[in-house]
């Protein structure tokens, strides 16, 4: 890969655990800058990040609007931002309206007070004869009809007049005047044209609607005012994230505008809902703001750190045991209450999911991510069980942070695993035919030198490609059934060992094939893109082949598939064209495994490289030292020889006589 000289891996000393691992010579370890770290266990948060806009606290909002008809004589707030305190003046409203109905009222309290000074006379003289008549020894109580006990009319009359009253003053408070300012028109005794309204909470003005001089309606607003105070981070999350948040839960919120500066908040509310379009949840942070550096509009990065538990429940040493607001997450309390806020009750925090009472947190076992090696559903990791010696761990992955990775099973606390290099490590064990992470499980072959043996432990096999298992050899492969069923049936037999041998027009598109296919490989091997004449003619030998009636299924296959990638060989790019080169490759290599023409009767040498991507790749030579065509000049000699694929020395031919039946225009070499 990098052009320095190989150091040899150390021979293992034996025993059952030697095909589980590697030994590296310290200077080996050196130069693949391997470096390893304990397994550990600690507490473990795993971080949501997303993207939210600031926006008011709408329980904060307050709207100035026109309780009566009328003009606008005078607007107090001269523009938008300006900040304002509960009670200022904001505006002043000419109203005929509100001046009938203050006349009314003067009028209407006047009279009851003195109906009310009538009253308490004829109460009086009332109770005066109330008590004679009981003084009498001889006279019994009076009955219900008494008039010395019965109201006097003058009494009717003044409770009349009383409600009359409160009906008037109930009157102003709907046209929008103040208990104060009802007090303040009592002790004045005189009805006026014109009322003050006041700002009924303190904040800045975020809108200004009306001018001076604008006639209003009853219920035209005027002003808009916030309370900057508190404000409310929106944040959008997806599903699996939001399932993770719980209402209460402390979030850190960075500003672009104040880049230096880390601002806290709480989750306040979280959708119950998934928004149909956006598939996404809702989540609102309240955050406090009482220098009101947080601007509504702003956008705001928001980071919810979520501890990783094995019985899901969060640990918040803040809430552990807490009482809080049920819409105010910022109100936390040690024993149960009221919000002071909304007066609502305030809830255990243990009611959204968070512990009873302070604890230890919980603590988990975890590796950095760099020492996990993930592909599909395996995870390894390479332990160093001694100095030097590596070893492969399936392991059982849980949660994974940013930087570390929680390990269910398959580590143990304090060993050490490699972060560095491990990969070189991985590679080292693939080419030694040992578990790795490609095949965690695959079985140990222990080999005596750098070939395997070319005798055929069992039936032959072939790999998920079509193409020879790792260390078998080509020589007792049989011929595919398709071409077995043609030269039966044509009365002859078939060699054990070698491909057949085929003439005639069958034979020389084989030929073009392999010689196409040869062109190609060696430019990929020199860092050339193929000749356009090359890709053309290997396609176009590739559809001859398809159009031949007598073609066995298996050949028309791999016609197929050459037909597939070799359309666009020319032009893409290097790269491109050594991705097109694989299938083509292996189609080749089907082929040449099974048949070969009158002009390819010499053996082709089959070689392997573990370094392509996707499990490796393969190609065929006729000769001369290895030349990889996958990465050319940087890894020229890269791969190993995996067989060499020979001709068969007796050729099934098929008689002259049954053109029709069999493999046309076989002939015995």
């Amino acid at each position: 890969m990098c052009g320095m000289e190989l150091v040899p891996v150390k021979a293992s000393a034996g025993g059952e655990g030697d095909e589980y691992g590697i030994d590296l010579e310290p200077v080996a370890r050196r130069l693949a800058n391997i470096k390893t770290v304990p397994a550990e266990r600690r507490r473990v948060y795993r971080s949501i990040r997303t993207v939210g806009e600031i926006d008011f606290d709408e329980s904060r909002l307050a709207t100035i609007a026109a309780y009566v008809a009328g003009r606008i004589e005078k607007l107090f707030a001269d523009y938008t931002g300006i900040d304002v305190t509960e009670g200022d003046h904001m505006v002043v409203l000419y109203s005929p309206e509100l001046y009938a109905a203050q006349v009314e009222y003067l009028v209407t309290r006047k009279t009851a007070q003195r109906m009310g000074g009538l009253a308490k006379r004829d109460t009086a003289d009332s109770a005066r004869r109330f008590a004679l008549n009981r003084s009498r020894a001889d006279t019994a109580l009076p009955h219900s009809g008494d008039a010395s006990v019965r109201p006097t009319s003058a009494t009717r009359l003044w409770t009349f007049q009383s409600d009359m009253v409160e009906d008037a003053r109930e009157k102003l408070r709907e046209l929008g005047m103040t208990d104060r300012q009802i007090v303040e028109l009592e002790a004045r005794g005189q009805a006026q044209t014109r009322l003050r309204i006041c700002a009924p909470i303190g904040g800045t003005v975020i809108a200004k609607l009306r001018q001076e001089g604008d006639y209003v309606k009853a219920g035209d607003p005027i002003y808009r005012i916030a309370d900057l105070s508190v404000v409310w981070l929106m944040l959008e999350l997806f599903p699996d994230d939001a399932s993770q948040v719980r209402y209460g839960q402390k979030v850190e919120v960075r500003v672009d505008s104040l880049p230096n500066e880390v601002f806290t908040g709480r989750v306040a509310f979280i959708d119950p809902v998934v928004d149909p379009k956006t598939r996404t949840v809702s989540v609102r942070v309240e955050m406090v703001n009482p220098d009101r550096r947080l601007r509504p509009g702003d956008y705001a990065t928001a980071t919810i750190k979520v501890p990783i538990t094995p019985d899901g429940r969060c640990y918040d040493p803040e809430l552990a045991g807490k009482w809080i607001g049920p819409c105010h997450p910022q109100i936390l309390q040690d024993r149960p209450g009221r919000c002071p806020v909304c007066d609502s009750e305030l809830l255990p925090t243990s009611r959204f999911g968070y512990d009873d009472e302070p604890r230890p947190s919980h603590r988990v076992l975890v590796v950095p991510r760099d020492a996990l090696l993930m592909v599909g559903d395996h995870s390894v990791v390479y332990v160093e069980t001694k100095p030097g010696r590596f070893e492969i761990r399936p392991v059982t992955v849980g949660a994974l942070t940013d930087d570390e990775a929680v390990i269910l099973s398959g580590v143990e606390e304090g060993e050490q695993v490699a972060t560095s290099g491990n990969f070189l490590i991985d590679s080292q064990m693939q080419l030694a035919g040992k578990p790795c992470l490609i095949d965690p499980s695959r079985a140990i072959e222990q080999d005596e030198g750098p070939e395997r043996s070319s005798e055929p432990s069992g039936p032959p096999s072939l790999d998920g490609s079509g193409l020879m298992a790792e260390g078998q050899t080509p020589e007792a492969l049989p011929i595919g059934a398709a071409e077995a069923a043609h030269a039966v049936s044509a009365g002859s037999s078939l060699s054990e060992n070698g491909a057949t041998i085929l003439s005639d027009e069958l034979g020389q598109t084989l030929d073009k094939i392999f010689r196409c296919y040869f062109a190609i490989q060696q430019a990929l091997a020199a860092d050339r893109e193929p000749a356009e004449a090359d890709g053309t003619g290997l396609r176009r030998a590739a559809q001859q082949l398809l159009g031949h009636e007598s073609a066995p299924e298996t050949l028309r296959e791999d016609a197929s598939a050459i037909i597939e990638h070799a359309e666009h060989l020319h032009g893409p790019g290097l790269a491109e064209a050594r991705q097109r080169f694989k299938p083509i490759s292996h189609a080749v290599i089907r082929m040449a495994r099974r048949f070969r023409g009158p002009g390819s009767q010499t053996d082709f040498v089959h070689f392997h490289c573990p370094m392509v991507e996707g499990g490796g790749g393969d190609w065929l030579q006729v000769g001369g030292p290895l030349a990889n065509p996958y990465f050319g000049s940087q890894m020229l000699r890269c791969g190993r020889k995996v067989a060499e694929l020979k001709v068969s020395e007796q050729a099934p031919r098929v008689a002259d006589e049954q053109p029709e039946r069999g493999l046309k225009g076989a002939t015995r070499r």
